[in-house]
């Protein structure tokens, strides 16, 4: 079934959060963003269901999780980061 004239049709470009030639985001956002999402799918995300049934929010281990993959003081040269061991 063709459009009528003048309606609006559908946009084939690729959605925001892939395309390559992003008005803010470089790929290496992009590639920070799939980074994390596989983070959290695979070490914090399969205890969710159990924390919320024990009322708990290990913040301790999320943080050292975060922090050992590395996304804890990204804005901060490796070695201007504070050690609190």
């Amino acid at each position: 079934m063709a459009l009528p004239e003048g309606a609006l049709r559908p946009v084939t470009t690729k959605p925001p959060e892939i395309a390559e030639d992003h008005l803010i985001y470089t790929q290496e956002h992009f590639a920070l963003k799939e980074a994390l999402r596989k983070l959290i799918d695979q070490e914090i995300n399969p205890y969710v269901d159990q924390w919320e049934a024990e009322g708990t929010f290990p913040a301790h281990k999320i943080f050292k999780i975060l922090g050992n993959a590395g996304f804890l003081g990204v804005n901060k040269p490796v070695g201007k980061l504070i050690n609190l061991h």
